[in-house]
């Protein structure tokens, strides 16, 4: 019977502060509504841009590109795993070409764009990045 006073103060603690919070949050949401309101017109004209579409496009094209060569590369392998018993080799020349097409990318991007790129030292690479 004791602790009936101290739930009672509790309780009333915890509904006050459920209202408090309610009347912040909607403060918030006026708030909210006010920016939000004046900005549909500028929202509308920067999905009908041509810069939204073609972003589109150029991210449709490479999610594609990467899945028809993903499915490529898995029957290619599938194949070529029947006529080399060396697996491990198959695994090495290909991230070999890997390696030499990401290093060719990151200069053609550099040549394009004219940034140069951020290069990590070898000592920290492996031990900040080799470690994972």
């Amino acid at each position: 019977m004791v602790h009936s006073g101290l739930l009672d103060s509790t309780t009333r603690k915890g509904g006050r502060m459920v209202r408090q919070a309610r009347a912040r949050g909607n403060k918030v949401a006026k708030r909210f509504k006010k920016e939000v309101r004046g900005r549909g017109k500028e929202f509308k004209q920067n999905i009908t841009s041509d810069s939204m579409y073609s972003a589109a496009v150029r991210t449709l094209a490479l999610i594609g590109f990467y899945f028809v060569t993903s499915i490529g590369l898995t029957f290619f392998q599938s194949s070529l795993l029947k006529k080399i018993k060396f697996p491990m080799s198959i695994v090495s020349v290909h991230f070999l070409i890997k390696l030499f097409l990401a290093y060719f990318a990151r200069i053609s991007y550099e040549i394009y764009t004219g940034q140069h790129r951020v290069n990590l030292e070898w000592k920290s690479f492996l031990g900040r990045v080799g470690v994972v």
